[in-house]
């Protein structure tokens, strides 16, 4: 059952003295109930330090960018969801030729915005052998796969599951 914090879950933990089958938590997570990407995207870890969900499901860079700004409640990130398979990947489309991060120099990438994300692109790209030197778009974040699809975009980071 979807609700506006994040997802109702039941937290199934049977050896826990503490358990209960009436248990349930408030989970933050992407909030895909049809956002035209018009209304402000509002992160798992500010769902949580607001106390509108428990904890949040969000990526290790996520938490790292929270907790490394000023005035924010430190959240800690506990355990990985998806083990051996949590990775990411720079992509372009086929068609477009690029094979390699130095071929990303002087491209358009759709960014999600995220506080290490083109500092770890541009690094990328330079240890590659390029310069490093690209614009940065941040189109809505429900609809960056799109920007590659309709030619606003050359690349975009992806999560692999």
């Amino acid at each position: 059952l979807y609700h506006a914090a994040g997802l109702d879950v039941r937290l199934i933990c049977p050896s826990d003295p503490g358990f209960s089958p009436e248990s349930s938590a408030y989970v933050a997570a992407p909030d895909t109930d049809g956002n035209d990407g018009t209304s402000p995207y509002v992160t798992p870890c500010s769902k949580v330090a607001a106390g509108d969900a428990h904890f949040g499901i969000n990526s290790p860079e996520g938490v790292v960018g929270w907790n490394t700004a000023q005035g924010r409640p430190a959240l800690k990130a506990v355990a990985a969801l998806i083990n051996n398979r949590n990775s990411s990947a720079i992509v372009t489309l086929a068609s477009s030729g690029r094979s390699r991060p130095k071929d990303l120099d002087g491209c358009r990438y759709a960014s999600y915005a995220a506080r290490f994300e083109g500092r770890i692109v541009q690094k990328m790209i330079q240890h590659d052998g390029g310069t490093g030197e690209y614009e940065e778009a941040t189109p809505p974040m429900l609809g960056i796969w799109n920007t590659l699809l309709e030619g606003k975009a050359d690349a975009t980071w992806i999560f692999l599951q």
